[in-house]
């Protein structure tokens, strides 16, 4: 299914910082995982800002409350995401936030190539641009869409993310009785070929990683050369004045 994108143009540069093991699945599988929105370390995820909590709390009934908070909840459990940084350039914040293990990849991509990595997936996909709000004001310039899990506290500004997500269409409905929760990972095939541009390995790695991912990538991936795409990382350059 076409991948839907529309804030984002398709020759915006985007990197996915991961550590070795989520690399070696993406080899293995050619399968992008996603995550569950409600397992993520951000308690501010998939929740209403203050402002929109203040406003539910003054003008619904209890009755009414209930149901909006049934059905975020059941929002942030049906909703599988992938997130990605905006950046011209490899971004050393992302290695020590995101890549804290020195054995840690990343690749880089544009938003057009995605689009050609997953025309095959058979689920509905979208590509959205995050913004940053403060979550705790009272008062916020506009609407949010929550049903699009676009936004993020501003505290999370630095990671500049666009978020490929999916929502399961078993979604439980809010009176639903059912309290099977979903899986926390989700997975879709993906063509790596059209997918990476580039590979970098953490610059803090040492001199055996850039070849054992060589390696990785010449035994899952050799005929399309994937081993060929890593690149030295900016960060190793060493300035002589």
């Amino acid at each position: 299914m076409p991948l839907k994108c529309t804030e984002i143009q398709v020759d915006t540069l985007i990197w996915r910082y991961m550590d070795l093991a989520s690399f070696l699945y993406l080899l293995q599988k050619s399968q992008l995982a996603f995550r569950r929105v409600d397992t993520f370390e951000d308690h501010f995820e998939g929740h209403l800002p203050r402002a929109l909590e203040l406003r539910v709390k003054d003008q619904e009934s209890h009755h009414k409350q209930q149901e909006t908070q049934l059905t975020l909840q059941q929002m942030r459990l049906n909703t599988h995401v992938v997130c990605w940084n905006i950046s011209d350039q490899e971004c050393y914040a992302m290695w020590k936030i995101y890549g804290r293990e020195e054995n840690s990849v990343c690749i880089n991509t544009t938003v057009g190539r995605l689009q050609k990595a997953l025309q095959k997936a058979e689920a509905d996909l979208e590509l959205v641009k995050i913004h940053y709000i403060d979550m705790t004001s009272r008062n916020i310039a506009s609407e949010v869409q929550v049903q699009n899990v676009n936004f993020k506290d501003v505290s999370f500004q630095y990671e500049n993310e666009v978020r490929l997500l999916t929502s399961r269409k078993d979604a439980q409905t809010p009176d639903s009785s059912e309290d099977q929760e979903p899986p926390v990972f989700e997975a879709f095939d993906v063509n790596l070929d059209a997918l990476i541009q580039n590979i970098y390995v953490n610059p803090n790695a040492g001199d055996h990683l850039p070849e054992i991912i060589a390696d990785l990538c010449q035994h899952y991936h050799g005929d399309i050369q994937l081993q060929d795409r890593i690149q030295p990382s900016r960060f190793l350059w060493q300035p002589e004045f």
